[in-house]
């Protein structure tokens, strides 16, 4: 690639340099290992080429783009999605700037960035617009992703809505350690629901209803989702949203039955080859990762759930389809036995008649 990336450079500007400190401070030990001008050499070539890159597939509506081979574009998304490629997005912004055509004025780096990388998640949805507050604060393309996949706006310093409402102190304490399996739930007569229209981290509840958005499972979900949990984990000011949601679905899917359920209802298709591909993947995604249920914003569905399950109802309700219908061949012979007892209640009537 090296080769195309000087194509992409000298096609754009005479070489100006970036905020060099600046840039050094992004990464954990300083560039130490580069000399000055070898590392804002590697920011200006590398960055001309994301972001040249990124302007040959907005010209190709994001199908291809005609200095790259179609089967690079899988490759290189993922590439530049993981954690230790993380690039400056300020950096990147001002290269952007700095080249920018007369026909680009509305054009906008980080929109651009979006519709790269919205296959990730095979969303069909439209790139939400970011506003411009969150466009400030973002620190590179992982981040930024990231970002615009999270269910609402939340304001870091008041955390989210749902910490408002009456039952939070309750739900906080429960924490997301009790999310049942999705047997567990459709035996208490938990109806799942796929979500539609809506961001897909948004996972919601309505009494027995659980509204989840789907999630396409393929090769790349697990990279993806590693570098957002180790992003999550490493930096001090990053909520962990991304954690909490996959600890929720790590608790939801705890077998190959689990999956088929949520299958059939398509909130997780795949193309894994088997359902316990995908329980096996979703299980090893927060493998050795502490989580405190407290900073979950997932923490008041799984509460609601626990409630309904909780209630007299549901719990008699899962006992019995838990003993006597959990399958086809179980409830055909419960069903005979009750048939068998009500016709010799019928005939001892008889008798006595």
């Amino acid at each position: 690639m090296e080769e195309l990336k000087w194509k992409f450079f000298h096609r754009l500007f005479r070489p100006k340099q970036p905020n060099g400190q600046d840039a050094r401070r992004c990464y954990w030990d300083n560039a130490e290992q580069h000399s000055k001008d070898k590392f804002v050499r590697m920011m200006l070539v590398d960055g001309c080429f994301i972001v040249e890159l990124l302007r040959e597939l907005k010209h190709n509506n994001f199908q291809c783009a005609p200095s790259v081979q179609r089967w690079m574009l899988p490759t290189l998304r993922r590439d530049l999605i993981m954690l230790e490629n993380q690039f400056p997005l300020f950096v990147l912004q001002k290269l952007f700037e700095l080249t920018k055509r007369s026909e680009e004025s509305s054009t906008c780096l980080e929109q651009l960035a979006l519709c790269f990388f919205n296959p990730l998640l095979q969303s069909q949805r439209g790139v939400r617009a970011v506003n411009a507050q969150g466009i400030q604060n973002r620190l590179h393309f992982l981040d930024l992703f990231r970002h615009s996949i999270l269910p609402f706006p939340i304001n870091l310093s008041q955390g989210l809505k749902t910490s408002k409402t009456s039952d939070s102190s309750n739900a906080a304490e429960e924490g997301i350690d009790m999310v049942r399996s999705m047997t567990e739930l459709m035996e208490a007569g938990v109806v799942i629901e796929k979500a539609v229209n809506c961001p897909p981290l948004d996972v919601s509840s309505e009494g027995r209803w659980l509204k989840v958005p789907p999630l396409y499972i393929d090769d790349h979900k697990g990279t993806l989702f590693r570098n957002m949990v180790a992003y999550e984990q490493c930096h001090p000011k990053c909520k962990p949203y991304v954690t909490s949601y996959l600890f929720f679905f790590d608790g939801l899917v705890n077998s190959a039955e689990d999956e088929g359920f949520i299958h059939h209802k398509g909130v997780l298709p795949h193309c894994l080859g088997s359902n316990k591909e995908v329980a096996k993947l979703l299980n090893g995604l927060c493998k050795e990762i502490a989580m405190d249920g407290r900073e979950s914003y997932l923490c008041k569905v799984v509460h609601d759930m626990n409630t309904y399950c909780n209630g007299s109802y549901a719990w008699f309700r899962a006992g019995l389809v838990h003993h006597y219908f959990r399958s086809w061949v179980v409830g055909i012979s419960t069903l005979g036995a009750i048939i068998v007892v009500y016709l010799s209640l019928i005939q001892t009537g008889f008798v006595h008649l």
